[in-house]
């Protein structure tokens, strides 16, 4: 049996042969396959660059807005939750990293190891560099984030929630100094839920889900945030 699969083999091989001397088939040259592999390496190097940087992003953008914080004040909440969780940057990561397992799938390492693990190991070795980047600050300090800024900062003030930070307080209404820099004057009542004991100091950053009365916010709900808001301030482009 192995001689006869060792003499078809031959044959297969000696046909090949015959074509190509006979210029049927033409020989690519090494470059060729030398050029191949770079563009392979640096396709997969690009995707999974992309993948981390884009989950950092979605790790600074939950740092900053804490969409997770709406979730407390229970149904009030969902609209700021489902508009500040960021989304656009879990697609865009789980995209990247797509075609980056489908670029990885091209080398014959592959096939000798468990896919699943090997899919999975980037998946991890992914979400552990964005984290790191955004813990040590990296994104902040080392990346534009003029573009992030721009895409973001509407997600500080919408009709049904308000972010800010305490510039004055006093019975049952506190002044708001807004991301845009606007003053905003914030009321409530005995039904609105508040933090415990109920009192504010100047500097504190709060969220606020409620609805707009003409220029001033009824709050029916108010907690005191711990979002990283300087992270988000863009020294090259003004705001406000």
């Amino acid at each position: 049996m192995n001689s006869q699969q060792t003499q078809s083999d031959h044959c297969s091989c000696q046909k090949v042969m015959d074509k190509i001397n006979r210029q049927e088939i033409k020989m690519r040259p090494h470059c060729y396959f030398v050029a191949g592999s770079l563009l392979l390496a640096l396709g997969l190097f690009l995707m999974i660059f992309l993948t981390i940087i884009f989950f950092s992003y979605a790790f600074l953008h939950l740092r900053v807005h804490e969409p997770f914080g709406y979730l407390n004040f229970g149904s009030l909440g969902w609209p700021a939750f489902w508009a500040t969780f960021p989304w656009w940057l879990l697609i865009l990561a789980l995209t990247s990293l797509f075609f980056g397992i489908i670029l990885i799938h091209r080398y014959d390492f592959t096939r000798k190891y468990n896919f699943g693990i090997i899919i999975a190991g980037v998946v991890g070795v992914s979400l552990i560099c964005g984290f790191a980047i955004d813990e040590l600050g990296i994104n902040e300090n080392k990346m534009p984030l003029c573009c992030y800024n721009h895409l973001s900062n509407g997600q500080f003030t919408n009709d049904s929630w308000l972010v800010g930070q305490v510039s004055s307080y006093d019975d049952r209404k506190i002044d708001i100094l807004t991301r845009a820099g606007k003053h905003t004057l914030v009321i409530w009542d005995e039904e609105s839920l508040l933090p415990q004991g109920g009192k504010f100091i100047l500097g504190d950053q709060l969220k606020l889900v409620g609805q707009w009365q003409n220029d001033t916010f009824f709050a029916q709900g108010i907690a005191i945030s711990k979002g990283h808001f300087s992270a988000i301030d863009c020294p090259c482009d003004d705001l406000k």
